[in-house]
């Protein structure tokens, strides 16, 4: 049942009160699934330690001219959905708390003077705004 009460409240929130509050089934809380939700893994694309690691030793692999990059932004639409794999939840936008994501925020080098290119992030977000972008870039 749990399984079942957090699918749909990840999907909807507001769904899932109202099936809460028409007493047609028996559901945890609100409070329990988000305390659920809460020691659960979640899925963080933002740059991590290993992502930092990989940049770092091919950056030591180019000569000084090649280190010259271009930073790029790119926003890819992706189709939403909460998933759940090896107790580990995603598919939640980073910009907003529940909320699915519905892009994904690629943050890329490319060299000026050579053909090295580098998927540096990928960010699922929802709505983004200057806001977000700037505290995703900071």
């Amino acid at each position: 049942m749990y399984r079942f009460a957090v699918c749909i409240y990840t999907l909807s929130s507001p769904c899932y009160k109202a099936l809460l509050n028409s007493n047609t089934l028996t559901l945890p809380c609100v409070d329990t699934l988000k305390k659920m939700l809460n020691v659960l893994t979640i899925d963080c694309s933002a740059i991590s330690d290993d992502n930092l690691k990989y940049i770092k030793s091919k950056s030591q692999e180019l000569d000084d001219e090649e280190k010259l990059v271009n930073p790029l932004i790119d926003e890819i639409h992706i189709k939403k959905g909460i998933r759940y794999k090896a107790k580990i939840v995603s598919g939640f936008a980073e910009n907003g708390e529940n909320k699915e994501a519905t892009s994904v925020q690629a943050f890329m080098i490319c060299s000026y003077f050579s053909s090295y290119k580098e998927i540096v992030a990928l960010v699922p977000v929802t709505c983004m705004t200057s806001e977000d972008l700037f505290k995703l870039t900071c």
